[in-house]
C-alpha cells in the first residue's frame, strides 16, 4: 500500500504556523517503510497483522509513532544470538504512543523488548502488550529491554510472559536515569536471576531514577537464584525515588519450586505495599490511591484490571480483506462468503439490496436479476456477521456501461459486542472409581454429586474430564442431563467402553456439535495402543463446536498424558500439536488435560513453544488468577504444591479473562456429638466431621472471550 500523508496544522502564539507531515501506515509494507526515514512522524490507520512471516527489527528510531488506537499482532523474531531486539532495535529521542501489541513471540540475546530493545530518551505513552512471550539472556522486558537517559514509560501496561537468564523485569529489564509512572504488569517473569515485577535492575541513576504510582499484578515472579528478587524493582544499591507503588498480596515469588508470598505495607519499598486481589480490581484504588486518570486515559472493565480508554472506543473490524472489486454480470454472480476471514469465525446472516436490479440470496450470492436492463444506480447493502458483532449499513457502488462493478470497503464499523462471546472452559481429573479410594472414604458414590454440583454452580460450558470409567461417564451424564449437558468420547481400551475416558462434557443447547473424534497418544494413533515408554494406553478426544448465538466455530481437545513414561509425555505433546494443526486447521482451539507434567517440563515446553505460535498457557495471560495451590492434592486438604499439572491452553483467538483453581471440599462422618460454642446462640449446633475432596486433583477453570 502506498503511504499517504495528511497535514496537521499547529498554531503557536496565533502567529507561527508549523506543518507536520504524518505518514500513514496501514499494513506491513508501510511499517517496514519506516526504515526509509527513521526520524519522520508516523500514524497507524489500521490494525496490522505480522504473523505471516518473521519481523526484522528496524534500526534506531528517532521519530514519532502514533498508534492511533491500533494494534500490531503476531510480531515474531527468533534469534537467540542477536542483541537489541524488538519492533525497533533501538530508539533515541522517539515518542511512541497509543499502540497495542498482541500475540507477540520475541527471542533475542541482550536488550530484548517487544517495542524497543534499547530505548534512549524515549517516551512510551498509553501503550500495552498482551498475550506475548519475550525470551532473552540479559536485559529483558516487555516494553523495552533497556531504558536510558530520561526515557519515560507512562500509562502503559503489559500482561506478557518474560523468560530470561538474568536482569528481567515485567516492563523493563534494566534502567538508567529513567522514569516509570502509572503503569502495571500482570504477566509472569521467570529467570535464573532477577525476575522483578516492574524493573529488573537499576544500573545508573545520576539522581534521576523514579518509579511512581505503579502496580505489580503478576501471579508469579520466579528465579532459581533468589538474590535481588523483588515485587517492584531491584535498585542495584543506587539512589532511586519510589513513590506509592503496590503489589498484589497474592503474587508468588521465589524459587520456582518453592514460591511464597511476601508481606509489605511500605509503598516506597522495593516490594511495594500489599494490595488484595479484590481491591486491585476496583477503579477507586487506581483513581483515589494512585491518581490515575479515568476521564481521558484509563477505563475499568467489569472483570480484570484497567484498560486504556482508547481500547474501548468504537473500532473498525476487517470484514472483507482485501477489498472486493469484482465485476458483476448476469452470468457471473458474486459469492460474498468467499471474502470473509473465516478464521475469525464470521458467518453472514442477512443481506438486503436497495437496488431493484440486484438481488442477494440468503447464502450471500449477489446477482443481477434476469430480464432487466443495466441501470446505473448505487445499491445500499446491509449485512450482519454472526460473531457477536452487529455490522451497520455499507454503501456499495454499482456502475457500468455493460456490467456492474461491485466495490465494498475493507473495514466497517463494529457497533456492538455480544455478551455471548464468553465461555468457561475447565480441565477436571475426577479420579477413577476404585475400591482402594472407597476404603479410604473417597468412594465415587459420595464424590459424584459434589462434582456434578460444582460443574453446575460454577456454570462451566466446556469440561475436559480425565480418568472417568464408563460407569462414571454415565453417572455424570445422568446428573447433568436435565441441565442440558452432553458428552463426547470413548474409552482408551480396545472397546468404546473399555478403561478410562478423556471425555468432553458441553452444554448442548449452547454449543452445536459439528464433528468429533479420538486418537491415541502413540506411534499408531488411529487404533487403541500404548506409545513409547508409557505404562498405559492414552487417548485424546476432540470436538468441533459452534457457539449458536454467535456462530463461532472452535475446537476442544482433551487428554491425559502418561504418569510413567517421560519419553511418552514429550512425544505425545508433539503428536498433539501436530494433530491440532491437522484437525483444527487454524481455527480457535482450547486444549485441556491432565498432562502429568508441571510448567517447567519438556512436554509443557512443546505445547507452549513460542516458535510454533500455537498455544499459550491461560494461567500466564489471564489478568485475574486465583491459584491458592497447584492442581494435585492426593485427597488431602493439607497438601499444597506450587506445581500445576492440569492445564488449559488456548490459541490466539481467545482472550483469557480469569483463571482459577477450585479447592471446593465437602464433609462426611460426623461424630454425632455437638461442640460447645462460645460466640453463637445456644440453638446453633456444630459437629466435627471429616473434610473430603471430590478428587485427587483440583479442577482448573478459565473464562475466555473470543
Amino acid at each position: 500500500m502506498i503511504a499517504k500523508k495528511s497535514i496537521l496544522i499547529f498554531i503557536l502564539n496565533l502567529t507561527a504556523i508549523v506543518l507536520v507531515a504524518q505518514i500513514q501506515i496501514a499494513d506491513r509494507i508501510g511499517l517496514e517503510a519506516i526504515s526509509n526515514d527513521l526520524s519522520a512522524t508516523y500514524i497507524l490507520t489500521d490494525d496490522i497483522d505480522l504473523s505471516d512471516q518473521a519481523w526484522m527489527p528496524l534500526d534506531e528510531f528517532k521519530g514519532q509513532l502514533d498508534g492511533n488506537g491500533h494494534i500490531i499482532r503476531g510480531l515474531m523474531f527468533n534469534n537467540s544470538s542477536t542483541n537489541s531486539v524488538g519492533l525497533f532495535k533501538t530508539s533515541n529521542g522517539a515518542i511512541i504512543k497509543k499502540l497495542g501489541f498482541e500475540n507477540v513471540q520475541i527471542t533475542g540475546a541482550k536488550q530484548v523488548g517487544i517495542i524497543v530493545g534499547n530505548a534512549v530518551a524515549t517516551v512510551f505513552e498509553e501503550c500495552y502488550t498482551s498475550n506475548g512471550v519475550v525470551n532473552g539472556v540479559d536485559h529483558v522486558g516487555s516494553i523495552c529491554g533497556r531504558a536510558q537517559e530520561a526515557t519515560v514509560i507512562r500509562n502503559c501496561y503489559s500482561s506478557s510472559k518474560i523468560e530470561t537468564m538474568t536482569q528481567s523485569g515485567g516492563l523493563v529489564g534494566v534502567t538508567e536515569c529513567s522514569e516509570l509512572t502509572k503503569s502495571y504488569f500482570s504477566g509472569t517473569v521467570n529467570a535464573t536471576k532477577r525476575a522483578n515485577g516492574i524493573v529488573g535492575l537499576v544500573d545508573e541513576t545520576d539522581d534521576f531514577m523514579k518509579v511512581t504510582y505503579c502496580v505489580n499484578l503478576a501471579p508469579s515472579l520466579s528465579a532459581t537464584n533468589n538474590s535481588g528478587l523483588y515485587r517492584i524493582i531491584h535498585d542495584g544499591d543506587k539512589e532511586i525515588t519510589l513513590i506509592q507503588n503496590y503489589s498484589l498480596s497474592s503474587t508468588l515469588i521465589g524459587d520456582p519450586n518453592f514460591l511464597t508470598t511476601r508481606i509489605s505495607d511500605d509503598a516506597s519499598s522495593l516490594d511495594g505495599a500489599d494490595v488484595s486481589p479484590e481491591i486491585a480490581q476496583t477503579q477507586n484504588f487506581y483513581e483515589s490511591t494512585l491518581g490515575w486518570d479515568f476521564e481521558d486515559v484509563w477505563t475499568m472493565p467489569d472483570l480484570g484490571y484497567p484498560r486504556l480508554k482508547w481500547q474501548e472506543l468504537e473500532r473498525e473490524i476487517t470484514v472483507f480483506n482485501p477489498p472486493i472489486e469484482k465485476t458483476l454480470t448476469r452470468s457471473t454472480p458474486i459469492n460474498l462468503n468467499e471474502y470473509l476471514p473465516t478464521s475469525h469465525g464470521y458467518n453472514l446472516l442477512q443481506f438486503i439490496s436497495t437496488n431493484p436490479n440486484v438481488s442477494i440470496s440468503e447464502d450471500g450470492i449477489l446477482s443481477v436479476k434476469e430480464n432487466t436492463s443495466f441501470v446505473v444506480d448505487d445499491v445500499e447493502l446491509e449485512f450482519s456477521v454472526k460473531a457477536g458483532y452487529s455490522i451497520g449499513t455499507v454503501d456499495v457502488d454499482l456502475s457500468s456501461t455493460e456490467s456492474y462493478t461491485f466495490t465494498i470497503p475493507m473495514n466497517v464499523g463494529a457497533l456492538q459486542l455480544s455478551e455471548n462471546r464468553r465461555i468457561k472452559v475447565s480441565s477436571f481429573n475426577v479420579r477413577n472409581d476404585n475400591a482402594s479410594d472407597a476404603n479410604e472414604g473417597n468412594a465415587w458414590v459420595n464424590r459424584l454429586p459434589v462434582i456434578a454440583n460444582m460443574i453446575l454452580f460454577h456454570d462451566l460450558d466446556i469440561i475436559g474430564t480425565q480418568e472417568c470409567k464408563s460407569n462414571q461417564i454415565l453417572g455424570l451424564r445422568d446428573s447433568l442431563a436435565r441441565f442440558n449437558y452432553n458428552y463426547i468420547g470413548r474409552g482408551r481400551g480396545s472397546y468404546p467402553t473399555d478403561d478410562e475416558f478423556s471425555a468432553i462434557f458441553y452444554k448442548k443447547e449452547r454449543f452445536k456439535l459439528l464433528d468429533s473424534g479420538n486418537f491415541w497418544l502413540s506411534q499408531t494413533p488411529d487404533v487403541p495402543s500404548k506409545g513409547w515408554d508409557a505404562a498405559l494406553n492414552r487417548i485424546c478426544t476432540w470436538g468441533k463446536f459452534e457457539e449458536q448465538s454467535t456462530g463461532l466455530v472452535f475446537f476442544a481437545f482433551n487428554l491425559h498424558l502418561d504418569h510413567v513414561g517421560v519419553t511418552a509425555r514429550k512425544y505425545s505433546s508433539e503428536l498433539v500439536v501436530e494433530k491440532v494443526r491437522q484437525i483444527a486447521d487454524g481455527k480457535p482451539t482450547v486444549l485441556t488435560g491432565d498432562f502429568n507434567v508441571d510448567q517447567h517440563s519438556d512436554g509443557y515446553a512443546v505445547i507452549t513453544d513460542p516458535l510454533s505460535c500455537l498455544f499459550s498457557d491461560s494461567f500466564l495471560t489471564a489478568p485475574i488468577v486465583y491459584n491458592p495451590t497447584g492442581t494435585s492434592n492426593s485427597f488431602d486438604v493439607k497438601n499444597i504444591t506450587p506445581q500445576r499439572i492440569d492445564h488449559v491452553f488456548i490459541t490466539e483467538h481467545f482472550i483469557p479473562l480469569r483463571y482459577g483453581i477450585f479447592t471446593d471440599h465437602y464433609w462426611t462422618d460426623t461424630t454425632g456429638e455437638y461442640l460447645d460454642t462460645v460466640d453463637l446462640p445456644d440453638d446453633i449446633l456444630i459437629q466435627e466431621a471429616t473434610t473430603r475432596l471430590p478428587s485427587d486433583h483440583y479442577p482448573v477453570m478459565v473464562e475466555l472471550e473470543f
